[in-house]
């Protein structure tokens, strides 16, 4: 899997965004990775990615690696059991028709008397 680090991204700005986003977590959240949810795995999935991307660019191979690994960890949390499968929906029975039958009064007959 390869993803071209877009040219706006920089080490302290992915950086910042990892230490902001564990901070986050710390806050608001129980530690475990279990109960993290999959779009915040997903996220560091994809900043230790484009930040091993950088790290590789920069010649420093050795760190790209360790960084790729943990972009792998967090995208590993992230694999379902599979597409969402269908399902049958229950819907309530539709009311029987009604019939209306409808006639329209002359005003004559009985006059509004808001006036």
């Amino acid at each position: 899997m390869t993803t071209n680090a877009p040219e706006q991204d920089s080490m302290w700005r992915l950086r910042l965004d990892l230490v902001s986003a564990k901070a986050l977590m710390l806050v608001g959240s129980s530690p475990a990775e279990d109960d993290i949810d999959t779009n915040v795995h997903l996220f560091f999935y994809d900043r230790y990615w484009r930040l091993a991307s950088l790290h590789e660019k920069a010649g420093r191979k050795r760190r790209a690696a360790v960084l790729r690994a943990r972009a792998e960890h967090h995208f590993g949390f992230c694999r379902g059991d599979g597409p969402p499968y269908q399902a049958a929906m229950a819907a309530p029975a539709p009311r029987p028709s009604m019939r209306t039958l409808a006639f329209g009064r002359d005003a004559r007959d009985n006059p509004d008397d808001a006036a």
